[in-house]
């Protein structure tokens, strides 16, 4: 330990040691003060006793001198206990003070062992391992492992973690990643210990040559995977969604780019970064904390994935009667006001209950984001119990039910979207149907993309005027903005191919591996 930190941790450790003896020193000096005071009191009683007069005045101002000294000696025991007990907050603020000293030496070593590891030269199969804690995100990654998955170049490791949504409350719902996966028939791993550091040195061990994380942000992912952690391999990241806002605040300057959304810890440290749109690659790129090449043009695979359920579209609710009017409810989760802020779930629940228990001819899919329960019960809106009493309620009418996970063939099977945004503005433009946008009026501004997607949207702002929409459309009126929908369209779709043959290429390129290798993993599944 010659290095300068470890001689200040000496150093402090040294003084520590040195104060902690003084103490003790100074309290066994007390006490003996103590108990000759004491022996003093006792003796000046009985002398005390066996006089009289004057000599009695004498003594008991001797007794009272006495024991004025008895407490000042207390005071003096007093003050060093107090001392005592404030020494652990000492030692605590000491211990932190060398924690900050030792931390930055402590990353920097570990980062440099972390690229060591990574720049190893790549032997067989691409070893890519996709780190998953939403299902409900995994159609954006879902093309790219089913196409490693057919591909001698690749091996996919796909693992399934705890995380937290919107980076609230405690870690877990590993089991229900898991048993999604199952009912996909998709091979996984299971990092299901409550440590994660656990289940990083399992990941180390597999040795991958590449790792997907499914979104930038360290907050809603356990610690062990932070992106710091995961430095040993080289990063990747496609989009979970097509960001169509400015900012991720109501009140920030909605004149300028977030960084939330492109200029993340993990945006900087990623080998690649997948762009979804030429929007995006010109975000991402306008920072300039990163290579510009780096941020490749793939266009998005969960663009593909949706429109592959086209003609294969499934419908959750039963039609005794016959057909009905199809209509998707999509609630965002944002009803804090310090958030994106088109959340309108809140003013209008009760009123959607209510049509739709009055008009049977409508079926109502509700499909919300997966963050809204916990946004309203965090907001004071509505507790826990309170949103499953209202989700029981829903779901008891036969015209209603709840959706969640994938929601490709829904979209397909539908007649209509009602939304509040978001990312659904853009996904269901692909299905070329009636999508109304209840417009909170409040929200963050739109970016580029998000003007394009909301030019093809009927917006409403009262639910009055949305149900006024609503039955045009169930009676036949013409859903328009064709040339809108190109338009977007064709920005979803920048390529001729495949977004994921794009992304294998591009990953195989970058590691030199342009031909095939051989097939090592058969076996293994």
């Amino acid at each position: 330990m010659g290095d300068p930190a470890s001689a200040m941790v000496l150093e402090k450790l040294g003084s520590i040691e040195r104060r902690l003896d003084d103490a003790l020193a100074r309290l066994d000096l007390a006490i003996e003060h103590q108990k000759i005071g004491e022996e003093i009191q006792i003796e000046t009683v009985k002398f005390f006793e066996l006089t009289s007069g004057r000599q009695q005045m004498e003594m008991e101002g001797l007794r009272q001198a006495m024991a004025a000294a008895a407490t000042t000696t207390q005071d003096a025991i007093t003050s060093e206990l107090d001392a005592l007990r404030r020494m652990p907050n000492l030692l605590h603020q000491m211990a932190q003070g060398v924690v900050s000293a030792l931390y930055p030496a402590i990353q920097g070593a570990k980062q440099a062992a972390n690229l060591a590891v990574r720049d190893r030269a790549v032997s067989g199969p691409i070893r890519c391992v996709f780190l998953v804690h939403s299902i409900a995100m995994w159609d954006a990654l879902a093309d790219v492992y089913e196409t490693m998955a057919r591909d001698s170049r690749f091996y996919p490791i796909v693992i399934s973690l705890h995380s937290r949504l919107l980076g609230m409350g405690g870690f877990g719902g590993e089991a229900d990643v898991s048993q999604a996966f199952l009912r996909l028939g998709v091979p996984h791993l299971r990092f299901d210990m409550e440590d994660s550091f656990q289940g990083l040195a399992i990941l180390k061990s597999l040795a991958p040559d590449v790792i997907f994380r499914q979104q930038q942000w360290d907050g809603d992912i356990a610690p062990g995977f932070a992106t710091g952690e995961l430095t040993f391999s080289r990063l990747c990241l496609v989009p979970y969604g097509t960001t169509i806002v400015q900012q991720f605040d109501t009140q920030a300057d909605q004149s300028s780019l977030s960084q939330l959304g492109f200029d993340q810890e993990y945006h900087r440290v990623a080998w690649y970064v997948f762009c979804e749109t030429e929007h995006s690659q010109a975000f991402f790129r306008s920072f300039r904390h990163s290579d510009p090449a780096k941020f490749v043009l793939s266009g998005y695979p969960k663009v593909d994935r949706l429109l592959e359920a086209r003609g294969r579209g499934a419908w959750p609710i039963a039609e005794p009667h016959g057909r009905s009017f199809r209509i998707i409810w999509a609630p965002h989760h944002s009803v804090n006001e310090r958030s994106l802020g088109f959340a309108v779930f809140a003013s209008i629940y009760k009123a959607m209950l209510e049509w739709a228990r009055q008009d049977r001819s409508i079926q109502f899919a509700f499909k919300p984001h997966p963050g809204l329960k916990n946004a309203l019960a965090t907001a004071g809106i509505l507790t826990t119990q309170e949103y499953g009493q209202f989700l029981s309620e829903w779901c008891s009418l036969e015209n209603c039910c709840a959706c969640g996970e994938e929601y490709a063939e829904l979209f397909d099977a539908s007649d209509l979207l009602m939304t509040d945004g978001v990312s659904f503005l853009t996904e269901y433009q692909l299905f070329d149907k009636p999508l109304v946008f209840f417009d909170s009026g409040n929200h963050v501004a739109f970016n580029a993309t998000g003007q394009m997607a909301e030019a093809c949207a009927h917006k409403v702002r009262r639910f009055d005027e949305m149900q006024h929409v609503v039955r045009q459309y169930q009676r036949g009126a013409h859903w328009g903005f064709e040339a809108e929908r190109a338009a977007l369209k064709k920005l979803l779709r920048p390529n001729s191919r495949p977004a994921a043959a794009i992304i294998l290429d591009t990953i195989a390129e970058g590691l030199g591996v342009a031909v095939d290798v051989p097939l090592y993993r058969a076996a293994a599944r």
